[in-house]
């Protein structure tokens, strides 16, 4: 057994698990997934997150790589699609049987054919929920793309040497591990989203205008309804959207992020999206700078007609003056104001001794500092 396996224990089952590469996000593809930029969109959240949700799951590759590295203390994985649900439900709590089943058509059909492609589209509709787990993976990996059976089989897969592998089936005894203690569920977003608690963190990936029904036949999201629930939100919100007039507008007071991708969707091309917070933190922008640009607000144009103004204004809150001599610099356990703030307000002076001089970085700049490098020591 080389040294990137190890032997894990599942409900007295030994399963081998193989040391999943940090660039892996998902054992799952999906349409407009965030595997790429995952470890970004986590670099963007508040400091303090204890639970972590997705409303639009799917691959969940943005969830995984806060639970790996660390970044939130419990996960909730929602999907409204029932076979995504029942898939993460089989992999965090019967990731033997899965495996087991997985194994069998592997060393049955080998990388995959249109054979093994169809017998999986059978398969997802088992009373057996290995069985439906197991067709669901390999619909999933065989497929043209997406997660939701909506395309069919690509041969280029198995042909190139792709397709299903036994060292990617061994992958699943990690993610099982890390979904132990997640939430699972088949619910609405709204319903997600409207969970009271404290530090809680809403990361929504809606599908997008481009992909519609023909990849995410279950439900639509109204972009208008979301932008508004997630500006009146008491959770911390991060929300990925298609980048276009409207919802540049309709998130234009989100300093969104438009970041330039290359979509795999139909014919391959360059396509475009937006991150956008109801939130900010002090290194916000900085990480921002690794995504992509940041689009100032944008108004609404004066000669737009009634129906487009009512369809896509951004409610506006009436401006303040800002009292310069209010602003203020955590101190510790203190505040400062302005008008007496130093640099050297910024350290905490360590013992009674006046000829120390050193001084010490307070743990509220620490915890920025280790937050901008994924909680990794400084």
């Amino acid at each position: 057994m080389s040294q990137n396996q190890n032997v894990m224990r599942f409900r007295d089952h030994l399963l081998t698990s193989v040391r999943v590469p940090d660039h892996v996000m998902s054992i799952l593809k999906s349409p407009g997934g965030k595997h790429k930029v995952a470890p970004h969109l986590v670099r963007l959240l508040p400091f303090k997150v204890h639970m972590f949700a997705e409303p639009f799951a799917s691959s969940a590759a943005t969830l995984f790589h806060a639970i790996r590295t660390g970044r939130c203390k419990q996960g909730w994985l929602n999907d409204l699609d029932p076979d995504v649900f029942r898939f993460w439900t089989t992999v965090q709590q019967h990731p033997d049987a899965l495996v087991r089943e997985l194994y069998a058509l592997e060393n049955r059909f080998g990388l995959g054919s249109e054979e093994m492609f169809d017998l999986a589209c059978q398969m997802v509709e088992s009373d057996n929920d290995a069985e439906a787990a197991g067709g669901f993976y390999i619909r999933n990996h065989l497929s043209r793309s997406g997660t939701n059976g909506m395309s069919g089989y690509n041969p280029s897969y198995p042909r190139d040497g792709r397709g299903i592998k036994r060292v990617h089936i061994n992958y699943i005894p990690q993610f099982s591990d890390w979904l132990q203690g997640v939430r699972i569920t088949n619910l609405d977003y709204r319903e997600v989203m409207d969970e009271p608690g404290e530090n809680v963190f809403v990361m929504a990936d809606p599908p997008y205008a481009n992909v519609g029904k023909t990849m995410y036949p279950f439900g639509d999201a109204d972009l208008a309804e979301l932008a508004q629930r997630v500006r009146s939100s008491k959770h911390s919100c991060l929300v990925t959207v298609d980048d276009s007039p409207s919802n540049r507008v309709l998130f234009a007071d989100m300093s969104p992020i438009v970041r330039s991708y290359a979509s795999t969707m139909g014919d391959h091309h360059a396509a475009s999206e937006l991150i956008c917070a109801n939130y900010t933190t002090p290194l916000y922008a900085i990480h921002a700078r690794d995504i992509g640009g940041m689009l100032e607000q944008a108004p609404v144009a004066a000669n737009s007609n009634e129906d487009d103004a009512v369809a896509l204004a951004v409610e506006e809150e009436p401006v303040t003056e800002i009292d310069d001599t209010a602003t203020t610099m955590p101190l510790g356990d203190e505040v400062v104001s302005s008008k007496e703030w130093h640099p050297r307000h910024l350290f905490v002076r360590q013992g009674s001794e006046q000829k120390n001089c050193e001084w010490y970085t307070p743990d509220w700049l620490l915890q920025h500092l280790y937050a901008a490098n994924g909680n990794q020591p400084v």
